[in-house]
């Protein structure tokens, strides 16, 4: 199973904008420190909202065919966000590391 990642762009309040952290090892993602270990789902499997929203950056978490499916909050600067104009396209992981948005 391959990782998409879709991060929806967040700016943090003014003095506390930072750029959030994230890397991926298999079908473990971390953001900002936080491992999240997804090894466990199964084909069809997703995780109910009600594991993760308000608690996590995550926003959806779930298997659509050979690919597991994750958006989650990523935390950017005003100057970044302004240089998307729209909504960021889903990343396909391909190798373990860190994970840029796509320039």
């Amino acid at each position: 199973m391959k990782l998409m990642l879709k991060p929806d762009l967040q700016v943090g309040l003014p003095g506390q904008e930072r750029v959030s952290s994230v890397s991926v090892s298999g079908l473990r993602l971390t953001i900002d420190g936080e491992e999240y270990d997804f090894t466990p789902l199964a084909a069809g499997g997703y995780l109910p909202p009600d594991a993760y929203i308000s608690v996590t950056p995550l926003q959806e978490v779930e298997v659509r065919g050979d690919f597991l499916f994750v958006r989650y909050i990523h935390q950017v600067t005003a100057d970044i966000s302004t240089a998307y104009c729209a909504e960021v396209d889903p990343i396909l992981v391909e190798v373990d590391g860190p994970v840029e948005l796509p320039k």
